[in-house]
């Protein structure tokens, strides 16, 4: 509510500084949100939605909002580091990190689709390094969430979290 301090409503996720906590718990505000989304999908013809931070939350709020406005498509951007060696380059493995994705799609109901920042990251590392290796899982398939839910997977290339000002993950010049 207006003039009230940052992070006094229930948080069902991670935090982010940049913002105040909405309390989504709330049906008052769940209804009002639906409605908005419905507007603007109805009269101004959004036809689906990008959850931004979308681990500030619950899935479960996803899942409502998704429930309650049926878009055409919806991403949820959940970023996170890969994990990395000693040598300051990607592990191999990066499973954990696909798999968070891949849960996610599913807590939501499996209708949305999320970016597949694993590929990304990957994608970035081998063509830095020249490390081709990288493209393949262990299983020889592909080592993002494409490996995993290709239908639910957006992969990327770059966007305002990986590079910018952030310099999370900095560009690589790309021809394709």
């Amino acid at each position: 509510m207006a003039g009230e301090p940052m992070g006094i409503y229930p948080d069902t996720g991670a935090d982010f500084n940049g913002a105040p906590d909405i309390d989504h718990l709330n049906t008052r505000v769940q209804g009002e949100l639906s409605d908005w989304m419905n507007w603007i999908k109805t009269e101004i013809g959004f036809d689906g939605w990008r959850f931004d931070f979308a681990k500030g939350y619950s899935p479960d709020i996803t899942k409502i909002y998704m429930g309650n406005t049926r878009p055409e498509f919806a991403v949820g951007e959940i970023w996170n580091p890969l994990s990395y060696g000693s040598d300051g380059k990607p592990n191999y493995d990066q499973d954990g990190h696909r798999r968070e994705l891949t849960e996610w799609v599913k807590a939501v109901g499996g209708s949305a689709t999320a970016f597949d920042f694993t590929t990304k990251g990957i994608l970035q590392a081998a063509l830095v390094e020249g490390e081709l290796w990288r493209l393949k899982d262990s299983n020889g398939g592909p080592p993002g969430m494409i490996g995993l839910m290709p239908e639910n997977a957006v992969t990327f290339v770059d966007n305002h979290d990986t590079g910018s000002t952030q310099n999370r993950n900095p560009r690589v010049g790309l021809t394709v």
